[in-house]
């Protein structure tokens, strides 16, 4: 609550206190705050302080869960490819399967959770397309997301199967012996 009341006082005065010098410097500011979860409950709970809350919501602007924006996700997904490709140094598309698997997740993480993923699909990519049948493992390690399909069917991403190789050696190196294979 000490950082609230510290914040409070530099909306207040637009002056931050520096506490290793005695005098304070006249900023200029626009504030904008960010949160996932209800201030107002906070404010109940004893958990934020109203007046802070009062002075961060002076417009408050109200963005729906990207579930709630299916129009905005093949735009986000293009974005999200095109600075993961940049990034690791592929030249990659998807397949229009895999957009539409994309575009019918629902995104319980919003932006962050779709950044991440298309960051995995860059990386485990094979080829220059990003297939369908690549979806499924990276969105379900992302909030817990499952397809439903048959257990003889599960197709293991790259990394899973890297795992799966390098844990069954560990074991025949020491003698045991894998209940896999």
């Amino acid at each position: 609550m000490s950082l609230q009341a510290r914040m409070v006082e530099f909306i207040e005065r637009s002056e931050p206190a520096d506490l290793r010098i005695s005098r304070t410097k006249v900023a200029d500011i626009r504030l904008i705050a960010s949160t996932t979860g209800d201030l107002s409950e906070g404010v109940a709970r004893g958990a934020f302080r109203r007046d802070l809350l009062d002075k961060l919501n002076i417009l408050p602007i109200q963005v729906p869960p990207l579930r709630e924006r299916k129009e905005d996700i093949p735009f986000l997904l293009k974005r999200f490819l095109d600075e993961a490709c940049e990034e690791h140094g592929r030249k990659l598309r998807p397949g229009p399967q895999t957009l539409k698997r994309l575009s019918e997740h629902d995104w319980p993480g919003n932006i962050a959770e779709m950044r991440k993923a298309i960051i995995r699909l860059v990386i485990m990519a094979e080829g220059t397309e990003i297939k369908a049948d690549d979806t499924p493992a990276v969105l379900q390690q992302s909030y817990g997301w499952k397809q439903a399909q048959p257990e003889s069917q599960i197709n293991l991403s790259r990394l899973d199967e890297m795992e799966l190789k390098e844990i069954s050696a560990a074991l025949e190196r020491n003698m045991w012996i894998p209940i896999w294979v």
